[in-house]
């Protein structure tokens, strides 16, 4: 058996080495792209150098986060984190939006952000309460079931999965959607909504009483 010659075994380090290199220089591209586009989400999330003469405060303001967030997403879109608090500042602003055109903006962000984020990790809650809030409250409820009742089937026990049903539910707001998000006040987590679930109750079963009672008297 005849081992390399030494030739061979100098241009093969030599080959080995220059592609160490260039993995390396490229690695540090790519670490370096990551690094920027996380700093502009803490950036944007939670601020920099807070209780510092250097503070830099977080903001939710669309205008300034959604520019940010797509630049993050050239330099490194695998974070799905961003995109999703893109997509939740969105709906704030079109919720508080003065008139329609802000509003079609606004959600038109929501739309796109929240599906970026759900493409990059459908399993991830927020992603996904993203994508469900963007859909309904741009006038896609029927869309927005659709999407939900998977989620709902296959984590039936988290409990904040039933939130989200309830509130869809209410939402739609004919009498047999109430009803539907009547029978979801056990399992919702939520107090507040589970309070109002209670009262909702209570005013459907009067309602029933009324129109049994009138239907008597007949």
């Amino acid at each position: 058996m005849s081992f390399p010659s030494h030739r061979f075994r100098v241009r093969f380090r030599l080959v080995a080495g220059c592609v160490l290199l260039i993995a390396g220089f490229f690695g540090v591209l790519h670490a370096r792209d990551a690094g920027r586009a996380e700093r502009l989400y803490l950036l944007s999330r939670y601020g920099f150098h807070r209780g510092t003469r250097y503070e830099r405060p977080a903001s939710d303001d669309l205008a300034v986060v959604a520019p940010r967030a797509r630049l993050a997403a050239s330099l490194y879109p695998r974070n799905y984190y961003f995109p999703s608090y893109a997509a939740f500042c969105a709906l704030a602003e079109a919720r508080d939006a003065p008139d329609r055109e802000s509003f079609d903006d606004a959600m038109r962000a929501a739309l796109y952000f929240s599906r970026n984020a759900y493409a990059l990790n459908p399993y991830d809650h927020q992603a996904r309460l993203s994508r469900v809030q963007a859909l309904a409250e741009s006038g896609h409820l029927a869309e927005a079931f659709e999407f939900w009742a998977p989620v709902l089937r296959r984590e039936f026990w988290n409990r904040s999965n039933h939130d989200v049903q309830a509130r869809l539910l209410l939402q739609e707001g004919s009498t047999a959607s109430l009803r539907l998000a009547v029978r979801e006040r056990g399992l919702v987590e939520d107090p507040e909504l589970r309070k109002r679930l209670n009262g909702l109750a209570r005013a459907l079963d009067r309602t029933r009483r009324r129109k049994g009672a009138a239907g008597n008297k007949q």
